[in-house]
């Protein structure tokens, strides 16, 4: 008998724990899933070829997430879609808010080059050829700096 009271005793706080413990911790993980969900969200637009619905999801994202934990990376996909969907004003942008604000994440090597193509695009060569310069100084162990250092080699 005593096990059965034993469940049947926890059983019953617990029913009645359950609604009002269930709204207070909710949000905080709710936030970060849905910071998440979100974020995903515009990437998947992105990956199936969506470019101006992306940058759209990417630049909700970041209005929603302005400090979030994905927000120099939507800066950095809101560039690329944006460039794909040819807003090159949008793309350059974004790509120099992760050079300016997001230096040392591991996107901005990505977005000097970005910033490079979206100058290639505007026909500006002089300024796609000074920030592939300035990616080489500043990330020189980069994967973008090597992409950089072939296209200087090139021209």
């Amino acid at each position: 008998a005593a096990p059965a009271s034993g469940d049947a005793a926890p059983a019953a706080p617990a029913a009645a724990a359950a609604p009002p413990q269930a709204p207070a911790p909710a949000p905080a993980p709710s936030s970060a899933n849905t910071e998440s969900a979100d974020y995903q969200g515009a990437l998947a637009l992105l990956k199936n070829g969506k470019h101006k619905d992306a940058q759209t999801a990417f630049e909700r994202f970041i209005t929603r997430y302005p400090a979030g934990n994905f927000t120099a990376g939507a800066h950095f996909w809101a560039g690329n879609a944006a460039l794909q969907a040819r807003d090159v004003a949008s793309a350059n942008r974004h790509f120099k808010t992760v050079m300016d604000k997001y230096p040392k994440e591991n996107v901005a090597p990505d977005a000097m080059l970005g910033l490079a193509n979206s100058q290639q695009a505007m026909n500006d060569a002089a300024g796609a050829k000074r920030t592939l310069q300035s990616l080489v100084e500043r990330y020189p162990q980069s994967n973008a700096a090597q992409v950089a250092r072939q296209r200087l080699s090139a021209r």
